[in-house]
């Protein structure tokens, strides 16, 4: 090892020598750190890319500033190092009674009568990523879908397991599904199946 090299703690050389190093290099490194650790995490659990970028990574992708990551953003400020270290999260995302209650509010206010859930981790883990997204992000809308950051979908999973141990990844929204060319007590009646 020459003077000007520093080890990291995983025992890697750090590439940058110790003195007055150009900013857009020690950014470029890092960044160039975190794609490798999100395709580690990506081969390991056997899922895409996209799927496995965490709350801190989600912030710092080139060239996406929207909505849902200012809000994003905004809740990191208050958590500190990662979103599930908010101080609501766990009331907010994970709370299986906070989660009944709001599945029953949903079925309250669509006028649906409540049906035998067949698999309850299912539904919970369903109203937990929605609960994040609309405590996160806000409302959305319709047929705009945001990624959840990799640390949520695994704390949800987590507490949520499915039985079968089969998720269903993220899917982008189709082309024209989701929009209502009907008026809004049409649409509501035909969901009420």
């Amino acid at each position: 090892m020459d003077s000007g090299e520093v080890m990291a703690d995983e025992g890697i050389a750090c590439p940058v020598v110790i003195g007055n190093p150009e900013a857009e290099l020690v950014e470029r490194i890092g960044r160039r750190e975190a794609e490798r650790a999100v395709r580690r995490r990506a081969e390991k659990n056997d899922s895409t890319v996209r799927e496995n970028i965490c709350c801190r990574e989600s912030l710092d992708q080139e060239g996406r500033k929207c909505q849902p990551l200012e809000a994003l953003e905004a809740m990191m400020r208050e958590a500190g190092q990662c979103i599930l270290q908010h101080a609501s999260f766990h009331k907010v995302v994970l709370d299986p009674e906070v989660l009944r209650m709001v599945m029953r509010t949903v079925r309250f206010e669509r006028k649906l009568t409540k049906k035998p859930v067949e698999d309850e981790n299912r539904s919970l883990r369903y109203c937990a990523y929605r609960s994040f997204v609309f405590w996160c992000y806000g409302q959305l809308g319709m047929n705009r879908r945001f990624e959840l950051p990799a640390c949520v979908r695994g704390a949800i999973m987590k507490a949520y397991p499915s039985s079968s141990g089969i998720y269903v990844g993220f899917k982008e929204a189709a082309e024209g599904h989701g929009t209502a060319e009907c008026d809004y007590e049409e649409w509501r009646e035909s969901t009420e199946l």
